[in-house]
């Protein structure tokens, strides 16, 4: 089963895990909050049976969270590249919650995408991150890390369409299905590599990378290999 991993999605630096978590809590919260006492009666607020409760207004979104705990050990890391401070492991995951210097100037926390086989693939920041370290050594380095992360989803900034010279990403040749329905065949390359940028070029919409995989049979769609043309499906929708 593929790994639990962290896509960057400034850099597309992927960040692997070693194990997949147990277990994935998802809380949601709708977007609501208490009318404040004198303020009346707002257009879009939600009267609460009786007046026992206190009116709520709908202010719309709200918010969606993850909470995750990874197991890191140096003992599970490749021998000839494992480090003997666990923390060398859990260090880049640590740093998505801090603040950085991006590209455009900005300053804050990095967006991820949490990605989990074809289930999961959801752009988050990490809200918080608490580690409890075992298994020290005489030197108090540790060598075993369980790593609790909460994860807030967000709605992301995709990078621009690919390009082939100065014009937005075109399909290169033609082929056909075993109905002999003509279709689009492009090079995974003018995807980066992954399919959620391809679809995004290509359809307007990054979700619909499941497409895609499905029609090319795609074990792995987070990492194509760039020489493989990439056959693109009808497009039945908008």
């Amino acid at each position: 089963m593929e790994r639990v991993a962290f896509l960057i999605e400034s850099t597309g630096r992927r960040i692997g895990c070693l194990l997949n978590p147990e277990d994935l809590v998802v809380r949601r919260q709708a977007g609501l909050v208490s009318r404040r006492r004198g303020a009346g009666f707002l257009a879009g607020s939600v009267s609460a049976a009786g007046g026992r409760d206190d009116t709520v207004l709908a202010t719309g979104g709200g918010t969606t969270e993850f909470d995750v705990e990874l197991l890191f050990d140096v003992d599970l890391a490749d021998p000839d590249t494992r480090s003997n401070d666990v923390r060398d492991m859990t260090g880049p995951i640590w740093q998505l919650c801090e603040n950085a210097q991006h590209a455009d100037g900005s300053r804050g926390p990095t967006v991820a995408r949490f990605i989990w086989g074809k289930a999961w693939n959801v752009p988050v920041l990490v809200a918080a991150a608490a580690e409890r370290l075992q298994r020290f050594t005489a030197a108090g380095v540790p060598q075993r890390s369980w790593l609790r992360l909460l994860l807030r989803r967000v709605d992301a900034a995709y990078p621009a369409a690919p390009t082939v010279g100065p014009t937005p990403l075109l399909p290169e040749t033609e082929g056909t299905t075993e109905d002999g329905e003509v279709i689009a065949v492009v090079a995974a390359e003018d995807g980066l590599g992954r399919l959620d940028l391809l679809a995004g070029a290509l359809f307007g919409d990054p979700s619909r990378w499941r497409e895609i995989a499905a029609f090319n049979d795609l074990d792995d769609p987070h990492d194509v290999d760039p020489s493989r043309p990439i056959r693109i499906p009808p497009r039945t929708g908008p």
